[in-house]
């Protein structure tokens, strides 16, 4: 199961900023996630555990393409559990071992798993 949160490691959002997002699936069990102020996480259903197979930034390349900015590594994605989509230019919480940040375009393709 998807979980989008505006509070987490990123902290609260700021009170004149407004978290906004679409999630699009683009298959049985890839999505992707376009939007800034919310960190983005899975969860598994009845007794199930879930995590990311992987998660891939986006950025517009033209003629309605998206093309790869960057693959997201383990110490990115919080061991494969969580991908924040910050504000443009909000820092990320010092917790965070490696800083990392979704592109200006707040798109990343995430591709899940459960056993």
């Amino acid at each position: 199961m998807l979980h989008l949160t505006s509070s987490g490691h990123l902290g609260d959002a700021e009170p004149h900023k407004v978290a906004y997002g679409v999630v699009i699936v683009d298959g049985p069990h890839s999505v992707i996630i376009v939007g800034r102020g919310f960190d983005a996480f899975v969860t598994g259903t009845a007794g199930s555990v879930a995590s990311f197979i992987s998660a891939t930034m986006l950025e517009p390349s033209g003629d309605d393409e998206l093309a790869v900015r960057q693959h997201l590594n383990g110490d990115e994605t919080a061991s494969g559990t969580r991908v924040p989509f910050p504000f443009a230019g909000q820092p990320l919480g010092e917790q965070r071992v490696i800083p990392t940040r979704a592109p200006d375009s707040g798109i990343v393709r995430i591709e899940t798993y459960r056993y």
